[in-house]
């Protein structure tokens, strides 16, 4: 498991992993509609090539599989965390937060905010955030529950 920055080469990948990941993840803790609302943004490949091009976007690979993606923007906010359904629980995310930590604090960012699902909430909680506040968020007049959570670095 390695990982690297991402590139446009690696955005039907990550499309396809966000929205199989929510389908098959988090729908243990949102009901069907919010899963349809939720992973309907990932056919938006303008919005995830904008993603990718102004956020420090990384995946993490095994061989040629991309097995998770992560995003954090230089102003300290996580903006992705998602890992394959298949790699779920063997230290991807870990690998890609301490990836993420260690770009913020070579910007000089000693806080990391982001807004969590419930699905990754227990993640988060373990390796140090903490719950700001919960949330409704809404997609497509679809209402999420999913918390604000800061981590001191």
């Amino acid at each position: 498991m390695a990982i690297r920055t991402a590139t446009i080469d690696d955005l039907d990948e990550i499309c396809q992993l966000f929205t199989d990941t929510i389908i098959s993840v988090n729908s243990k803790d949102y009901s069907a509609e919010q899963i349809s609302a939720w992973s309907s943004r990932g056919g938006d490949k303008d919005r995830w090539l904008n993603k990718i091009n102004e956020q420090y976007f990384i995946v993490s690979y095994n061989g040629k599989e991309i097995n998770g993606f992560a995003s954090l923007t230089l102003s300290g906010y996580l903006d992705f965390m998602f890992v394959h359904k298949n790699h779920q629980g063997k230290g991807v995310a870990l690998q890609m937060l301490n990836s993420l930590e260690c770009k913020a604090l070579g910007l000089d960012i000693h806080e990391i905010i982001s807004d969590v699902s419930i699905t990754a909430k227990p993640f988060f909680l373990s390796n140090g955030f903490k719950v700001l506040a919960q949330q409704s968020v809404s997609i497509d007049a679809v209402t999420l529950t999913n918390f604000k959570m800061r981590k001191e670095i």
